[in-house]
């Protein structure tokens, strides 16, 4: 027996050749010879011991079982490299701070013993006395995180981690406390931070010289770090300013410029003193001649040099190369560049006048292109291929060499892609006197074409051969492609993998003929060992089910492994809310063992959140609501929030239940039961309602969402002038609504869409339980378009249309079923829901609605737009005692600025053609756009 001793820890040895592993705190390891001995020897048995372990012991012996089943089997011959394997395995999973491999020499055998000591979890991490940063750009610089292994020496390098992420924010001697304290009821640790910014540097005196284009005020001004005497003083802030304000004296004609600083900072008063010195070199003054191709605007965009700086003259030889290759690419491959200097006093600035002088030369026009020698393709199909082609509509016909190259590449693939094999293009290029005009010569000597005779699969047995030659490309009697070779060996690959040989290897073959006329295809499959879903394992899951992510991962133990699913599953757990960040580790994978164990670390995001908002809004006017949730309700990934709203108009709240896999499925489920009473401006009548509703949703395809949802309500509709008639539409009414929808979705962001397309088609069914009032069906259909010509400029579209049809030919349809227009979220210019008024000024309804909006939105800077818009409206089947026509529109223009969450704005609305009795317009503000 041989026995190793390090420190208090001890691995023991049989008297075999072995090599074995020993990992102290899971960050080093070292492998130690043995004497010589029966490397063959029968394995009897593995015992794993869990010392300082917490939480169920039952958990970490599976744990270590499952990693080692993976390895080292029970009856197996012993292997050290085997041992090696397991060893490096344990660590991998990142669980163990310290592990002990033994053995020992048995009459039946050899017995190993792998002993194991569980890292500590750290289960939160507060922090006190952050102000004046936020708890987010703590947490972004520290190392650990809750779910992440307790190290006493990674928890030791939080401290100094945070207080130099102080120290660049201006704080001269931050002092950061970290305390840990054990649980030891559940064996987890509670990280406590604490931070006492101390006392931060503060600007005493700033100094500028050098200066003269611009005055110091001015260039301090653009400086936040010094802008304002006596503030806090960051240097990371200041050296940021100084890239500003290099990059604006070059967008100001000063590519030479050079900045230099010098900080004088005294610790024991916290006073700081700015020495700026600035080099403001020649002021360039840049003009063209002999440019008629493109304008002056145009070629300035080129002028790297006042982008990147001149330093030694590279700026200017990086323009020069610009302006050419942008001459070039437009035709003119005789172009010549070529700068005069001249240096000048303007009101005592140096002045470089850079003076540009073009020879354009002749644009070279292709005139004709002739193709011979095509048999397989026509003329028209070749010219497909190219974009080198004559002047037509929207292309000038300019001749440029590479790109001439690339048509030639693309009609060479083309032959080579229908199984011309032995293919060859000759191309003549002739030019005009003065090259302005161009003809391209294309001789092609096709020669025979090569087809598949036979496609041949050896080695598969894991999927029908049927199935797989439905799959690929390359079958008997197509044209042969050896482009398409590789593609096959992927699909059938990838077909093989999922059936649980991840390690399968394919590779194609392909025998042509003497004459090159046919082509037989072999596709060797080495499928390698078959391989199992293991076990999952989870760390950092405090309040988060385990059947969360089994649901995600769809795979189970024992399943065949696909690594499509695993890395879907693992993209699905990432994607949810209720995490901030998830790793996962695989364990066998990339030993190629037989089973494959996932080891995956969370981080939970705080699952209570509290949100508070107020304001002003066109269509409801002063408003306050807020909203109390939690994203992971019971551990369940199920979003339970409680909201309410206090405005103008009336009052709601409501209760929701989120479920994104609603009874396990793939179908998100959101539940409410809500109240509300409801005055909405210019309206006759309120509304009442009390009810509970169920909307579900399924993905169909990746812009598609299928929907149907249910709705219960007790609805009381009011009079608001005591005008109260014997009309039954004021008692009280139970409405069962079913509706089904279909929606699309590419817009590429829902708060602020720059481009893309929304639409919506839904159907309200809907049934009184007491009476036929609610009887009727609302189709409705929302579309939108988005799209960005150009960068500072989107325009938006949007036609909405519906209609309510009742089940019976007649009867009356209630007042707050109708369709109203008018206002900031329809046609703007009118007051809401007054599109169309009667005779006593109140606003009508119709049971069919039409609504078209058109607007072009135009980028300021600094988050601002200003917009123009025309909005349509039309309301039909109405009561017919309106008194203005049944179509209005209006035109106007508005002003947002735009935040992350949202823009806000104002705009006025001119009706086009207003009645005699009505405004000229109306002001009207909003949040969020309008559509």
């Amino acid at each position: 027996m041989v026995k190793l001793f390090s420190g208090s820890n001890s691995i023991r040895f049989s008297s075999i050749s072995l090599l074995f592993l020993v990992i102290f705190c899971a960050q080093a390891a070292a492998v130690t010879p043995q004497e010589p001995g029966q490397e063959n020897s029968l394995i009897e048995g593995i015992r794993v011991d869990v010392k300082d372990f917490y939480g169920n012991e039952k958990q970490w012996l599976d744990m270590v079982q499952s990693i080692a089943s993976t390895y080292i089997k029970t009856g197996d011959r012993f292997s050290s490299l085997q041992v090696k394997r397991l060893a490096t395995a344990l660590k991998a999973c990142r669980r163990f701070r310290s592990i002990h491999l033994d053995s020992e020499m048995t009459e039946t055998g050899l017995s190993l013993l792998i002993t194991v000591t569980p890292f500590r979890l750290i289960k939160s991490i507060k922090i006190r006395g952050k102000y004046p940063l936020f708890e987010k750009q703590i947490r972004n610089v520290m190392t650990i995180h809750s779910g992440s292994s307790f190290v006493v020496e990674e928890v030791d390098k939080q401290s100094q981690l945070i207080a130099e992420l102080y120290r660049r924010y201006g704080y001269i001697d931050p002092k950061i406390g970290i305390e840990s304290i054990l649980d030891a009821e559940n064996g987890y640790y509670f990280i406590d931070v604490s931070i006492e910014t101390g006392r931060p540097y503060r600007l005493s005196r700033f100094e500028m010289t050098g200066n003269t284009a611009f005055e110091t005020p001015e260039l301090r001004w653009k400086m936040k770090s010094v802008r304002t005497s006596h503030a806090i003083f960051s240097e990371k802030v200041f050296l940021e300013d100084i890239e500003k304000l290099i990059a604006f004296y070059r967008r100001q004609g000063f590519p030479d410029i050079a900045i230099e600083h010098q900080l004088e900072k005294n610790p024991q008063t916290g006073k700081v003193e700015v020495h700026v010195a600035v080099n403001e070199g020649d002021r360039y003054d840049v003009s063209f001649t002999g440019n008629t191709a493109f304008g002056k605007r145009a070629l300035k965009k080129e002028l790297a040099l006042f982008k990147t700086g001149n330093r030694r003259g590279t700026g200017l030889r990086k323009s020069i190369r610009n302006i050419s290759e942008k001459y070039r690419q437009a035709g003119y491959d005789e172009i010549a560049v070529k700068v005069e200097t001249e240096e000048v006093m303007e009101e005592n600035i140096p002045v470089r006048k850079l003076h540009f002088i073009i020879d354009e030369g002749m644009r070279s026009i292709v005139r004709k292109i002739v193709i011979s020698g095509n048999t397989s393709f026509t003329d028209e199909v070749l010219k497909k291929q190219m974009l080198t082609r004559p002047p037509g509509w929207m292309h000038d016909g300019e001749y440029i060499a590479e790109r001439l190259e690339q048509d030639i590449l693309a009609i060479e693939n083309l032959y080579q892609g229908n199984g011309y094999l032995d293919m060859t293009l000759e191309k003549t290029v002739t030019h005009s006197p003065d090259r302005g005009n161009t003809v391209v010569d294309l001789t092609i000597h096709e020669g025979l074409q090569t087809r598949v005779s036979r496609v041949t699969l050896e080695g598969l047995t894991a999927v029908p051969e049927a199935s797989v030659k439905e799959k690929i490309q390359i079958y008997a009697g197509k044209p042969f492609a050896r482009g398409e070779l590789n593609a096959d060996e992927n699909r059938i690959a990838l077909m093989v993998s999922e059936k649980g040989y991840p390690y399968v290897q394919v590779t194609g073959e392909a025998t042509l003929s003497e004459d090159h006329t046919k082509a037989e295809v072999v596709y060797r499959v080495l499928q390698n060992a078959y391989v199992e879903r293991g076990k999952t394992f989870y760390a950092g899951n405090f309040r988060t089910k385990e059947k969360i992510f089994q649901q995600e991962l769809v795979m189970k133990p024992g399943d065949p492994f696909s690594l499509k699913k695993m890395t879907e599953g693992q993209q699905s757990i990432r994607s949810m809310n209720i995490f901030r960040s998830v790793a996962f580790q695989t364990v066998g994978l990339k030993e190629e063992g037989d089973t494959i164990h996932l080891f995956t670390e969370i981080e939970e995001a705080k699952p209570l959140y509290f949100e508070l908002a107020g304001g002003l809004a066109s269509e409801k006017g002063l408003y306050t609501n807020s909203t109390i949730g939690d994203r992971n309700f019971l551990g369940s990934n199920k979003d339970l929030k409680v909201k309410g709203e206090v405005s103008e108009t009336g009052y709601n709240g409501e209760s929701r239940l989120f479920e994104p896999r609603f009874l396990g499925t793939r179908i998100s489920s959101d539940l409410g039961v809500y109240g509300e009473h409801s005055k909405p401006f210019n309206q006759n009548f309120g509304t009442n309602k009390l009810g509970t509703d169920l909307q579900l949703s399924r993905k169909w395809k990746k812009y598609v969402k299928l929907g149907l949802g249910f709705n219960l309500e007790r609805r009381e509709q009011f009079s608001r002038d005591n005008d109260v008639d014997e009309d039954d539409v004021f008692d009280p009414r139970i409405i069962l609504t079913v509706t089904p929808s279909i929606r699309y979705d590419s817009r590429d962001n829902f708060l602020n869409p720059k481009k893309g397309l929304f639409g919506l088609l839904e159907v309200n069914v809907s049934k009184g339980i007491e009476n036929s009032l609610d009887n009727y069906y609302k189709p409705r259909l929302d579309l939108r378009a988005y799209t960005t010509p150009v960068k500072r400029l989107t325009f938006a579209g949007r036609g909405t249309a519906g209609r309510i049809n009742r089940y019976d030919a007649r009867g009356k349809i209630p007042d707050d079923q109708l369709f109203f227009l008018g206002g900031t979220a329809t046609v703007r210019g009118f007051d809401e829901n007054r599109l169309l008024t009667d005779l006593d000024n109140d606003p009508v309804g119709g049971k069919m609605m039409f609504l078209g909006n058109a607007e072009a939105r135009i980028a300021l800077g600094y988050n601002f737009e200003v917009s123009f818009f025309y909005d349509i409206g039309y309301l039909g089947n109405t009561p017919g005692d309106e008194r203005s026509p049944n179509v209005r529109s209006a035109t106007g223009v508005g002003f947002r600025y735009v935040t992350p969450v949202g823009a806000i704005g104002l705009a006025y609305g001119y009706k086009l053609n207003p009645e005699p009795y009505e405004s000229a317009g109306r002001l009207h503000f909003s949040i969020g756009y309008t559509f």
